[in-house]
């Protein structure tokens, strides 16, 4: 029998396993708003999102971008610091239901009724009037 070949891993000493990233130490929102303070209101987004890049190392999408800078942009045109909740917009005016049609025409049923009469007689639509 053939002696079987042990297999002898390389020590754990030698191996190059991935580092651990560090988290961000700042959220993507909060660095936009610090951008923007920072760089200016008018700043072009792709500014902000440089200005991010290179203080923060986080990585905006475009939309990201686009998005953060535009509730940046309006926080600080309007002098909050984030924390305020916006405010919430005017109810719609509803325009009123029409009512009900409650008016009868009278002129319409007596001269539906008096053709009753006219066909059936009197006494006829006296009794179906009386059975309502």
């Amino acid at each position: 029998m053939e002696a079987l070949a042990v297999f002898n891993p390389v020590p754990l000493e030698t191996t190059t396993m991935a580092k651990k990233v560090d988290a961000p130490t700042m959220k993507k929102l909060p660095a936009v708003r610090e951008a923007v303070k920072t760089i200016g209101v008018d700043a072009p987004v792709e500014a902000v999102r440089k200005w991010v890049k290179e203080n923060y190392s986080l990585d905006l999408t475009d939309a990201v971008a686009q998005n953060y800078t535009s509730i940046a942009r309006k926080e600080a045109r309007a002098g909050s610091n984030g924390s305020a909740a916006p405010t919430p917009a005017a109810p719609k005016k509803r325009k009123p239901k029409a009512a009900p049609q409650t008016q009868f025409d009278v002129v319409g049923a007596v001269s539906t009724l008096q053709e009753l009469v006219d066909k059936l007689g009197k006494d006829t639509v006296s009794k179906l009037v009386g059975t309502m």
